[in-house]
């Protein structure tokens, strides 16, 4: 990663014994979450909670609140949007910028490591702009890796597979979309009531990057996963606009550079943490990869789903998706 370098040393000092003095908190900075304490999110929200604290010298005080405890994501995003809380991270992007759907278009990049790259696009840094219009000033845009498929019914091998199988998803329309396009049903559940949701039966399974399924602990109450990587997810890390522009020029670069670095850190957490995480659940749970030849029928199901998006909701045009590919490919 670009500057994970410069992490490193910035974490150094962050967690060195008093290199700065510490004033009474001028600012409170509240930081809602959703994972649970010791995953990577909560690890990145502790990062930049640091960062802030330290480096502003106590002006700042940070109060990180995990596992949902100050509501649903779309509520946090609300309260972000509103300056009631001032940091999240979410995944409802028409709330911030449509635009954000871009990267999880199914199967528009061939590995994590393409999309990642992809962050650096001149696209990008306009679409993080863009969230400004709505409220929401983002210092970092990450992503999450590809989301995968659990149930308790059977193994998904080809889009047919999926038929009759009723899946949560989140409250996003793009995974909606995908799912239905493959042949599911679908249920909203908040992401925290998800595992006892598919441990009474109330749906089959879910669908999400290995790092909540290891997390959240889904291989308890799941008995097979399918490695489609369907998508990867915008992950970006959404700061209140009006509380951002309230605090002195000094300030909001250190809130900048603790939102860039810690993102950074969780951009590098996801990556070498996927391969670990597979393999702990392919001892755990039944799973499977989609072969070669199933491919090209899963990348033909989900055609509708990216019609809707350049075609018929205009989230974008099919020229900004090849400006993006182009910049990772190189073409």
């Amino acid at each position: 990663m670009k500057r994970m370098t410069l992490v490193s040393v910035v974490l150094c000092l962050v967690f060195s014994v008093g290199l700065l003095l510490h004033a009474e908190a001028e600012y409170i900075c509240k930081y809602a979450e959703s994972w649970p304490v010791g995953s990577a999110r909560i690890n990145a929200a502790e990062i930049f909670k640091n960062i802030v604290e330290t480096v502003s010298g106590g002006r700042i005080e940070v109060q990180v609140f995990p596992a949902g405890q100050l509501g649903t994501e779309s509520e946090t995003m609300d309260s972000v949007q509103l300056g009631v809380l001032q940091v999240t991270r979410g995944a409802l992007f028409e709330k911030a910028n449509r635009q954000l759907f871009i990267y999880g278009l199914p199967f528009l990049f061939t590995s994590f490591e393409e999309g990642l790259a992809s962050l650096d696009a001149p696209i990008s840094q306009a679409i993080m702009e863009g969230a400004k219009a709505n409220g929401f000033y983002i210092p970092s845009l990450g992503l999450q890796p590809g989301r995968n498929v659990t149930n308790n019914v059977r193994p998904i091998e080809k889009p047919s597979d999926m038929e009759g199988l009723l899946l949560r998803v989140p409250p996003i329309d793009l995974n909606t979309r995908v799912m239905t396009a493959l042949g599911a049903s679908t249920q909203l559940i908040p992401f925290t009531e998800t595992y006892m949701a598919m441990k009474t039966g109330v749906v089959d399974g879910q669908e999400n990057p290995v790092a909540q399924i290891v997390d959240m602990k889904f291989y308890e109450v799941q008995k097979y996963i399918s490695f489609l990587e369907y998508t990867v997810g915008a992950d970006p890390l959404y700061i209140s606009l009006s509380w951002y522009e309230s605090l002195p020029e000094d300030l909001q670069a250190i809130v900048t550079m603790a939102g860039e670095l810690s993102g950074d850190y969780l951009n590098w957490a996801w990556l070498t943490q996927k391969t670990e995480q597979e393999n702990f659940l392919r001892e755990n749970m039944t799973a499977n990869n989609i072969s070669a030849e199933n491919y090209p029928l899963f990348v033909d199901a989900v055609q509708p789903v990216w019609d809707y998006y350049i075609n018929e909701a205009h989230y974008f045009t099919q020229a900004e998706v090849d400006e993006l590919l182009d910049y990772v490919r190189g073409d």
